[in-house]
């Protein structure tokens, strides 16, 4: 595997989903590793994980159609531990901490435990249940994995240590570790530590030593509207709290040492989410720019060698722009993938995919040019190409689409410049940052040619350019066949290179 990704908690989540995002479009390309992917969340019904599974899955059955060598689309192999999602709670029935602990048979035998399990916990912190996350209070969560994870026995841990053995020795990789999670909740800024001195201890113990091991820490870069009831639950007002806590432990007990490298990301403008939700299907959070940089921080740990703290910021501190993502690669290179992502996406979306469709239930009756060259001579049968490869690029770039135009949305107070996200969508609600994908027949065409943002410099070509560019392409790539070739060519003439931007009047969200 070479690459591992463990995302922590909800937004441990979110960045897995911001990462294979990346990946898809061309990021970390197939020569330099794959990318092994784990899920930890005592909440396995989060909306916002469930999310981020459904994108794995997607990117998943979009590898199952070969493009050929040097794609550029797809082209790292992502790996899904299994089980997908690790809980440190087995099965559906509901878990206290008390019950996790036994505490009635631990008072029982030691009456000193018992006082002290009750000093360190309040009684709502011992009878709260856990299924649904630890609620904003990261030592329940510590006590919780320092006690459930045997990275020698328990699956997926066995296998994660057995690749990362494999790596370090059959092949002499390095194998690189990244964990990543908020620090102001309950389950990242338990898990991300607690996490990362257990996978330090088994490696030691193996023997392991050419394995590096990063954090990647998310200080508070959202709201919500808190419910005061008698329920346990987070409260937004106790992120900063949580914060210079955590942080001030980490300090004290030197809780980082175990990690190479730590990234520090957080944002000073704190957009609100919207009420207050205790885990669940519920709990489905917009993506957020941060995110994406915290995804680019896991590919620099990933493709270079610079190792130690770094924080991040940028120039102004109501806007965001390309210029203003931190990464080892250039600005203009990152926009130009995710561009050229954007527009294969869309047109997808708006034109092909229907067509093909049209073309599915019509029969012989109307074949576009395009069709007849590229995909007229295949002897595959067209009804599954429709229900499998076609299908599953459809899925994948709506989730594109909703990812990028969230990320757009993300911001209110600060003025995000990174996607033209009306071509295909559109922000609801009383915040203005809830971004929802418009049905591909309402596409704004006539943006084709703007999907980032500012504009770029030079004619880019529009939707009808694309077309006619389609119709003309039966030379290219005749070593493929079938939705192999016709998903191949239109990713290829959706490339956009050599491209400068500068402001444009009259382009923006």
């Amino acid at each position: 595997m070479s690459n591992y990704l463990i995302g922590i908690g909800g937004t441990g989540a979110k960045c897995i989903e911001s990462l294979v995002h990346l990946l898809a479009a061309g990021f970390l390309p197939g020569r330099a590793g794959s990318v092994y992917t784990c899920f930890v969340d005592p909440d396995q019904s989060n909306g916002s994980l469930s999310r981020s599974q459904r994108t794995v899955e997607a990117y998943q059955d979009c590898r199952h159609t070969p493009l050929g060598t040097e794609s550029g689309l797809f082209e790292t192999e992502v790996a899904i531990s299994q089980p997908m999602v690790w809980s440190p709670f087995p099965g559906d029935q509901p878990q206290s901490l008390s019950s996790f602990f036994c505490y009635d048979d631990m008072s029982n035998r030691n009456v000193g435990a018992g006082l002290l399990f009750e000093t360190l916990f309040s009684e709502d912190e011992r009878n709260t249940n856990l299924n649904i996350g630890f609620r904003g209070h990261p030592s329940i969560g510590s006590a919780v994995f320092a006690n459930s994870i045997e990275l020698s026995e328990d699956e997926p841990w066995r296998t994660f240590r057995d690749f990362v053995r494999r790596d370090v020795g059959a092949t002499g990789e390095t194998a690189r570790i990244v964990l990543v999670g908020s620090i102001f909740g309950g389950t990242g800024a338990a898990g991300v530590p607690t996490i990362g001195r257990l996978i330090e201890e088994e490696l030691r113990k193996s023997n392991v030593r050419n394995a590096e091991i990063c954090a990647i820490l998310l200080l508070p870069y959202f709201s919500f509207d808190s419910l005061h009831d008698e329920q346990l639950r987070a409260d937004a007002s106790d992120f900063l709290v949580n914060c210079h806590a955590a942080l001030k432990y980490y300090h004290k007990q030197d809780g980082l040492k175990v990690f190479d490298s730590v990234y520090v990301l957080g944002e000073r403008i704190q957009e609100p989410v919207g009420q207050s939700v205790i885990g669940g299907r519920g709990q489905v959070n917009q993506p957020h720019f941060i995110e994406l940089i915290a995804a680019l921080a896991a590919l620099r740990f990933y493709e270079t060698d610079e190792r130690g703290y770094f924080l991040a910021s940028r120039r102004e501190p109501y806007s965001m722009e390309w210029q203003d993502l931190p990464s080892h690669l250039h600005s203009e290179d990152i926009r130009n993938r995710i561009d050229h992502m954007l527009r294969f996406c869309f047109s997808y979306l708006a034109v092909y995919y229907p067509m093909l469709n049209s073309i599915g239930s019509v029969g012989g009756a109307y074949r576009a040019p395009w069709y007849i060259e590229l995909l007229s001579s295949s002897t595959g049968d067209f009804s599954k190409d429709l229900s499998g490869p076609f299908a599953a690029f459809s899925i994948y770039s709506r989730l594109f689409l909703e990812w990028i135009g969230g990320i757009q949305a993300s911001g209110r107070r600060t003025k995000i410049n990174l996607a033209n996200s009306i071509a295909f969508g559109q922000n609801q609600g009383e915040s203005d940052t809830h971004f929802t994908l418009l049905s591909p027949q309402s596409f704004d065409w006539s943006l084709f040619d703007a999907l980032t943002l500012p504009k770029m410099d030079r004619r880019i070509g529009s939707i009808a350019d694309l077309w006619e560019s389609m119709c003309s392409s039966g030379r290219l790539h005749r070593e493929l066949s079938g939705p192999a070739r016709l998903l191949r060519v239109l990713y290829e003439n959706c490339r956009v290179s050599g491209v400068t931007a500068q402001r444009k009047e009259g382009v923006g969200r």
